[in-house]
């Protein structure tokens, strides 16, 4: 049965659209209409509503807030599983989440899959389509689950998989959040002041043609050069941003930049705890659901966003392949801190590498959070600082003069 996605009136008037399943567009016409449902448009859905062959320029705000995230994976991931223990059939759990998804690309997803699986597809050849929102993780431990015929165990372990990767993510998000509405805020007090304050204030100065602290000189000269030249300054920063976007889109740009992230004080660090979470935690998934060693390296290499680390990693499966342990290559590569090494080291010496890895990815979870906690402790307090002591200058350097002058006409 095809599936086609609809717009129209309900019985009481309501504007509403959703999806259903028949043979034909004018079965699905009917369908609605035995359901008291009046279609002004009906399409099948194909290539273009899953996304492919959509238009850069093709972009509205329900596209946005309807988008497929990691949640909504990780959460329609843990019910199949969920489903698949209780003894429902593949067909059925797959209808049950398209009853109950709310989200119309949810819906559209589940529909093609349940689609093709009835056509006697098998469950990762239907997601392939879908490689964008669910990722080659996902569909290589689906397609390793159904070939051991553990569906529902490798459901449950991606399930887990997500939801600590969405954890991560909030954690990071809960840390970041008020550093950057304060620094936000502390750039809105200063374009106020620079560009609403003190011009005004420097006009009463250069009426009065009083003689001016020195800060206070500073302080209108660097405002006014501002003024004459932030032209040139937007021009400067517009090219620069160019150059480096050529740059970095070349390989060995992109080694440079990510090799300088890895090494910078504070942020360096934390990108280096993630990229190893993210790496422990997803070969270690991948291994405990059946997918070969060498498959994994090649998957994982493509998830941890720094090239560095897909270099040492690459590197890892070709000594793999020629018959190397796992350990050995990393540390040669010297990206890997020593204490990750000897954990997998030993996981690989007593047979239990997949459940190592995951410990490694738990402490290395559990220290991004308090390494940001400890960061974000130290940079509040400092910007708060920062903050104070630029108001308090630009209050001087303004209310001093103008006192002078009061006490002058006194």
């Amino acid at each position: 049965m095809a599936i086609y996605e609809y717009s129209g009136y309900d019985s009481s008037g309501r504007k509403s659209k959703g999806i259903v399943e028949a043979d034909s567009e004018k079965s699905a016409r009917q369908k609605l209409k035995s359901q008291g449902f009046f279609v002004s448009s009906i399409s099948l859905v194909g290539e273009e509503e899953r996304g492919a062959g959509k238009k850069w320029w093709e972009f509205s705000f329900s596209d946005l807030f309807s988008r497929i995230t990691l949640q909504d994976v990780a959460v329609i991931t843990r019910q199949l599983a969920t489903l698949l223990r209780a003894g429902i059939p593949l067909i059925e759990a797959l209808d049950a989440l398209l009853e109950q998804s709310e989200k119309v690309k949810l819906k559209k997803v589940f529909a093609h899959v349940k689609g093709k699986v009835n056509e006697g597809s098998s469950l990762a050849d239907a997601l392939e389509p879908f490689k964008k929102t669910f990722g080659p993780v996902y569909i290589n431990m689906v397609r390793a689950g159904e070939s051991s015929g553990t569906l529902e165990i490798v459901l449950e372990r991606l399930a887990d998989y997500y939801e600590s990767q969405v954890s991560l993510r909030n954690k990071l998000y809960a840390s970041l959040t008020y550093p950057t509405i304060l620094f936000f805020l502390m750039g809105g007090v200063v374009i106020f002041l620079f560009i609403f304050v003190i011009p005004r204030i420097t006009l009463i100065f250069q009426e009065m043609r009083h003689a001016l602290p020195i800060y206070t000189r500073l302080l209108i000269g660097f405002v006014n050069f501002l003024r004459d030249t932030w032209w040139i300054f937007l021009l400067l920063f517009i090219l620069a941003a160019y150059l480096f976007k050529r740059f970095i889109d070349t390989e060995k740009g992109r080694y440079w930049w990510d090799s300088f992230l890895l090494n910078l004080p504070l942020t360096g660090n934390i990108l280096r705890m993630i990229a190893i979470s993210r790496f422990a935690r997803t070969l270690g998934t991948l291994l405990g659901s059946g997918v070969s060693i060498v498959v994994s390296l090649d998957i994982v290499k493509n998830i941890v966003n720094n090239r560095v680390l897909e270099k040492a990693i690459e590197d890892s499966k070709s000594a793999v392949i020629e018959g190397a342990s796992l350990a050995s290559p990393l540390s040669n590569s010297g990206v890997f801190p020593p204490i990750v090494i000897k954990m997998i080291s030993v996981g690989e010496k007593t047979g239990e590498l997949e459940p190592m890895l995951i410990r490694v990815a738990d402490a290395y979870e559990d220290q991004v959070g308090s390494f940001l906690n400890a960061v974000v402790s130290i940079v509040e307090p400092v910007m708060i600082i920062l903050l104070a002591g630029l108001v308090f200058f630009i209050m001087i350097s303004i209310l001093l003069p103008l006192f002078q002058m009061n006490q002058l006409i006194r």
